[in-house]
């Protein structure tokens, strides 16, 4: 029985195609379509109505965000690690929350 690929190399194929140069990286970005329109956050609690807290840590890119589906944990809108479907204990819900996810 031969082992996978990705477990010889010790890359997996998502990250080989994305361990090129930093000019891949600049290709990436020219391709963002400035028409494109951004994901409307979710501003309010949908169970309560109270407001959710002004994120203050960056918000992710669409790999992270997918990340923590599979993870079961997820970033809050403030930075602490919480389950993707929570909020932290300082108001503020994961970012899967926030951008209408989950």
């Amino acid at each position: 029985m031969s082992m996978p690929r990705h477990l010889v190399s010790g890359f997996h194929p998502l990250q080989q195609a994305e361990a090129g140069t930093a000019a891949n990286v600049h290709d990436k970005a020219s391709e963002i379509d400035p028409g494109d329109e951004l994901v409307p956050h979710v501003t309010h609690d949908p169970d309560s109505g109270l407001p959710w807290p002004d994120p203050t840590a960056p918000e992710p890119d669409f790999i992270t965000l997918a990340g923590y589906l599979f993870e079961a944990a997820a970033e809050a809108t403030d930075g602490c690690l919480v389950a993707p479907a929570f909020i932290c204990r300082h108001g503020h819900p994961s970012w899967l929350l926030r951008l209408g996810v989950i």
